[in-house]
């Protein structure tokens, strides 16, 4: 399936590598253009600030590879889908990019507990969706069977990252809801509790 085209728009379409390089763009762009304050306290032991916000850009939204989300833009944009899929098209994108993110960050060199968790919880919440929660519930295995059913088999359609200087591992399942439902807590309290915008 490698050299499919994989969106990441429909209006207007936009493939993914496009949106990706843009946001890693403007992300760095901004970074130089407003961050001297955060450089200037950032601690000299951790990772240089500018790859760790290339790191975000480029993971946030590997996850729209999923097949019934690019089923769901290529109807928007009337072309024909990729293939029949009876998975549930309303897992959180981000969820799935976070699992591209935790299969590399060995080999991104992100060792450290705390920076791996302030990643994964950049990516897996830079939207909020109400079914997050039900997908931390231990008894609910749904992230787990998208992954393996579709991220795992279809990960090679986005061989294009080679080009952003990312060659991505086979994404996994083993661990993540662990990883997801702890930084879920941080960012319910800090995010969601406050905001009227999220409750229910």
């Amino acid at each position: 399936m490698a050299g499919v085209v994989i969106y990441a728009k429909s209006k207007p379409p936009e493939t993914l590598f496009v949106h990706t390089k843009a946001v890693v763009d403007n992300a760095l762009s901004l970074l130089d253009e407003y961050g001297n304050r955060i450089k200037s306290s950032w601690p000299k032991s951790f990772p240089d600030l500018n790859e760790l916000l290339r790191i975000a850009a480029v993971y946030h939204d590997l996850g729209k590879n999923y097949t019934p989300f690019q089923n769901g833009l290529r109807k928007s944009i009337k072309i024909d889908p990729l293939s029949v899929s009876s998975l549930d098209p309303h897992i959180p994108h981000s969820f799935l990019s976070a699992a591209f993110f935790l299969a590399d960050a060995s080999d991104l060199k992100i060792e450290d507990l705390c920076l791996k968790a302030l990643l994964t919880r950049a990516i897996s919440f830079h939207h909020h969706r109400d079914i997050m929660e039900r997908l931390l519930d231990p008894d609910n295995e749904l992230l787990k069977e998208v992954i393996k059913e579709d991220i795992q088999p279809n990960y090679e359609r986005l061989a294009f990252m080679k080009e952003l200087g990312i060659i991505l591992n086979k994404p996994g399942f083993k661990g993540i809801k662990r990883i997801l439902s702890s930084t879920w807590d941080s960012y319910w309290e800090s995010v969601v509790r406050n905001n009227h915008d999220y409750q229910r």
